[in-house]
């Protein structure tokens, strides 16, 4: 996970960049709930392990345009420190 989002970062700019750095464990949650709960099951596991980069592409995708919409003028490092802020972030994200 954190070489994906070491490299989603280095292809990034801006809030986005930022998102992937302050937000990488919320991102992280938000992949292992996008998961199959049977993830850790033998025959099933390496399916679910080549959809973790989309994933995570996908999620920061969705955390970034939250921010941008409803915290425009905030420093994603302090929205990130908001659990209210993340909350919401997380219920808004499908």
């Amino acid at each position: 996970m954190d070489a994906l989002l070491k490299a989603e970062r280095k292809k990034r700019e801006g809030k986005e960049k930022l998102c992937a750095i302050h937000f990488n464990r919320v991102i992280l949650y938000l992949v292992f709930r996008g998961l199959s709960p049977t993830i850790f099951e033998a025959e099933k596991t390496e399916a679910d392990m080549k959809r973790i980069p989309a994933l995570v592409a996908d999620y920061l995708d969705k955390v970034t345009g939250e921010i941008t919409k409803n915290y425009p003028l905030s420093y994603v490092g302090n929205v990130f420190k908001n659990i209210s802020k993340c909350k919401a972030i997380v219920a808004a994200v499908p």
